[in-house]
C-alpha cells in the first residue's frame, strides 16, 4: 500500500511540472472584489457573486483562447486561497 501511495505521489508530480496553468485571481481589494488575469488589466467589481461570474467567464476564455487549463483563484481574508471554476 505504501509502494502504491509513492508512485501516485511521483506520477502526479510529474504530471503538475509538465502542465501548464493559467490562474485567475480574485481578491478583496478596497473598493470591492479585484480581479486579475493574465495578460489583462485589473478590474474592481463590488458585488462578490457578480466578480466570481466574470472571473469565470474569465477562465473560461483563457482556457478557449490558449488551450491551457485555468482555474479561479479566490483569496480570502485570512489570506487562503481556494481553487474553483476549473476550464480544462
Amino acid at each position: 500500500m505504501r509502494l502504491c501511495r509513492q508512485l501516485a505521489r511521483l506520477a502526479s508530480d510529474a504530471w503538475e511540472r509538465e502542465v501548464e496553468r493559467r490562474i485567475v485571481s480574485m481578491m478583496p481589494g478596497e473598493y470591492g472584489w479585484q480581479i486579475e488575469a493574465p495578460e489583462r488589466a485589473k478590474i474592481t467589481i463590488a458585488d462578490m457573486p457578480l466578480a466570481l461570474l466574470v472571473a469565470c467567464n474569465l477562465a473560461r476564455a483563457e482556457h478557449r483562447a490558449s488551450g491551457c487549463p485555468t482555474a479561479v483563484k479566490v483569496k480570502m481574508n485570512c489570506g487562503d486561497g481556494v481553487l474553483m471554476g476549473y476550464c480544462g
